[in-house]
């Protein structure tokens, strides 16, 4: 699994692709109308539009996307990266569900 305070490569990749995206779109502030939830495999995911962090456990994550829950659920799940509409999750990700 990955070393803690380390951060995966496809953290890394994933950071460097919206980037790209924003540089050939144009975009300074990119905003989505609903949470945008990137799964890796069963490797990590990424969440981004999330209005806040409101439970982890190294089984599940659940994160207040406007009027709705979102859960990420799985094992050895960790938060990699967190801000306050972003978060990047190392894990195995079973499943991500609305509650």
């Amino acid at each position: 699994m990955f070393e803690k305070n380390k951060r995966p490569d496809f953290c890394i990749f994933f950071r460097m692709f919206l980037d790209e995206i924003k540089k050939s779109l144009k975009i300074e502030n990119m905003e989505f109308a609903s949470p945008v939830v990137t799964v890796f495999g069963k490797v990590g995911a990424a969440i981004e539009g999330h209005k806040g962090l409101l439970y982890f456990s190294d089984e599940e994550i659940r994160f207040k996307v406007k009027s709705r829950i979102l859960s990420v659920s799985g094992k050895n799940l960790s938060l990699v990266e967190t801000s306050k509409r972003d978060a990047v999750i190392s894990g195995i990700v079973e499943k991500v569900d609305y509650v």
